[in-house]
């Protein structure tokens, strides 16, 4: 397919005199409006190039959802206290927005089937949407631009802020048209009219609730925006064209659901990213024990198997990883790796590492050998699903007050039903209370905490490791858990544990090389297999200790060394780079910075 070469960042204009970038463009005698957007096919060639800004998360960065990352992450610089708009990268660039207001500024030069060149407008404006719904989300406000910059159009170069409203507004009416004039498409792997309104609902519950309860924004008119998200839910369960992949298997069927090789038949699918072994291939092979590892506060998130709160049962916190997993939600063991699990191409069960808590990843890890490693899996990766839908019409109604038994039947419910899970009551929700959820998010308020408490407990188990963790904390205002050390495993004294269920040690944890007495006991032939980990070496604190002293949780010294924080309202948002206020010295930054 034909590239078309038209990136320039609008603002970038400025850095050598706003002339030398206009190197960057397109030259005269390749693609313009005037000699390209003739049909509707050069419109589909145009808008084909779009779809390499779509991506999909395979996990939870930073997030309480994970102990430790080896990595880092702009997010953990940001608790950390070492982002600020001096040192900030990324978030400012304008590239894509000129690529997709070249087209809708010259699209009207085709010509052909209305309905057709409509469909191709609405990808553009869907586009955008996307476009500007990550701008909102990292800085709250940013000018907005409806058509290409040009070097004499000083007035937008050097444009203030819009408002909020204004922004949202303008990304509402992308989307609706988007809805109107997108057609649907039996390939998932390109947009439809249910794609796009499973973006309008995803869009409108975040600004919904992200305006109910933050007051720094002064805008109150969340009900519009929940009332939207629920519709545009109820729309795709009423289409009956979708529907929660199940083969009856409650112990498989949700991790079978990431690793399918193909998607195409899979009705819980709205829209994919195809991937296939000899041309595309993702990193779904390196969620296991690369980089990080998944949290206590996570895995203590999944219900007992009765419907009943792990948080509230008998010596919760004194539970082995050879304990933890029993009678629980099983959405848990095809999330997290539980003791027994076999790595593809392996004999024998595999050995946590207590490196990153010991809480591994499974949900996306291939089940092929052949699939394990960088850039080998080419396991498709859903964009929109069809229990995303679900959670959104839930969660909107509940923070409308209008939510009905109903209403959590056809939705919450259909999820439990997949993993055999105790259905959710709304009655029992509101009068049973959870503390730890109560603790986690004490802002919410009314007849229906309880409920909305259980839908965010319910969104966080179904929604885990697929990138929505930090965006739910911000539009709830509970960003200050994420400042919260994050822990892995329990071990109950210095020593030799099993960690693989099959009653034989697998590791040690001593206080350090010099005392070795706790595994004086365990004979040599189990010792010299045992991965041996220390609190202390050569004087010091390793990486990990106890989270009290000789026994407790694992946990990571660096939350002690530089512990994080959280400032409300400023790291709700991401600073804007200096440099560009120096470009343009009328923008804005966010609240705070």
């Amino acid at each position: 397919m034909k590239k078309i070469l038209l990136y320039i960042s609008a603002l970038a204009l400025l850095l050598q005199g706003c002339e030398d970038d206009f190197l960057d463009r397109i030259p005269e005698t390749d693609i313009t409006g005037e000699n390209f957007f003739n049909n509707p096919k050069d419109l589909e060639t145009y808008t084909n190039e779009f779809y390499d800004y779509l991506g999909v998360s395979t996990s939870d960065y930073s997030t309480d959802n994970m102990a430790q990352y080896s990595q880092g992450s702009e997010l953990e610089d940001k608790l950390r206290g070492t982002i600020s708009p001096e040192t900030v990268n990324g978030g400012w660039n304008w590239a894509q927005l000129r690529n997709i207001n070249y087209l809708l500024t010259n699209y009207r030069e085709a010509e052909g089937d209305k309905s057709e060149i409509n469909h191709y407008v609405g990808i553009a404006k869907y586009f955008r949407a996307r476009f500007y719904i990550a701008k909102i989300k990292r800085f709250g406000s940013v000018p907005w631009y409806s058509k290409p910059i040009e070097t004499g159009d000083e007035n937008l170069l050097y444009k203030p802020n819009d408002s909020r409203e204004l922004v949202v507004d303008s990304i509402m009416s992308d989307l609706e048209f988007a809805v109107k004039h997108i057609n649907e498409s039996s390939d998932k792997t390109r947009l439809s009219k249910w794609a796009v309104m499973a973006e309008l609902s995803r869009f409108c519950l975040y600004e919904g609730t992200f305006r109910k309860y933050h007051d720094e924004i002064s805008i109150d008119d969340s009900e519009r925006f929940l009332n939207r998200a629920a519709s545009a839910a109820n729309e795709i369960i009423s289409s009956g064209n979708f529907s929660l992949y199940s083969t009856g298997n409650a112990s498989e069927d949700y991790r079978n659901l990431f690793a399918m090789e193909n998607q195409s038949s899979n009705p819980e699918a709205i829209m994919y990213l195809d991937y296939n072994s000899s041309e595309r291939t993702n990193q779904n092979g390196v969620v296991f024990d690369y980089y990080w590892g998944l949290s206590k506060s996570l895995a203590d998130s999944y219900l007992m198997a009765d419907g009943t709160s792990f948080t509230a049962s008998v010596n919760n916190e004194q539970k082995s990883i050879t304990e933890i997993f029993k009678n629980r939600d099983p959405r848990m063991a095809q999330t997290i790796m539980a003791p027994g699990y076999t790595r593809p191409g392996s004999p024998s069960a595999f050995v946590t590492r207590l490196s990153y808590g010991g809480y591994n990843q499974i949900k996306f890890w291939p089940k092929e050998e052949n699939k394990l490693g960088w850039q080998r899996s080419y396991n498709d990766l859903m964009i929109y699903r069809y229990s995303e839908v679900l959670l959104n019409y839930a969660e909107a109604k509940a923070e409308l007050g209008i939510i009905a038994q109903a209403d959590i039947d056809k939705s919450i419910n259909k999820l439990r039903d997949r993993v055999g899970m105790p259905h959710l009551d709304i009655a029992s929700a509101n009068s049973s209370l959870d503390p730890a959820l109560v603790k986690q998010y004490p802002n919410i308020e009314g007849e229906n905490q309880g409920l909305i408490l259980e839908l965010r407990r319910e969104r966080r188990v179904e929604l885990a490791c697929e990138g929505f963790r930090e965006q739910d904390m911000y539009r709830w205002k509970a960003g200050t858990t994420m400042a919260k050390p994050q822990f892995g495993i329990y071990i109950s004294e210095l020593g030799e544990h099993d960690v693989t269920g099959d009653g034989i040690p697998d590791i040690a944890v001593l206080n350090s090389p010099d005392e070795t007495s706790p595994i004086n006991d365990v004979p040599d032939s189990v010792k010299s297999t045992l991965a041996i980990y220390y609190l202390n070496e050569e004087g010091a604190p390793t990486d990990l200790y106890l989270s009290n002293g000789n026994q407790g949780f694992i946990g990571f010294n660096q939350d002690n060394n530089v512990p994080k924080s959280f400032i409300e309202p400023q790291y709700y948002y991401y600073p804007i780079p200096l440099n560009e206020l120096v470009l343009n010295p009328n923008l804005e930054q966010p609240t705070g910075w």
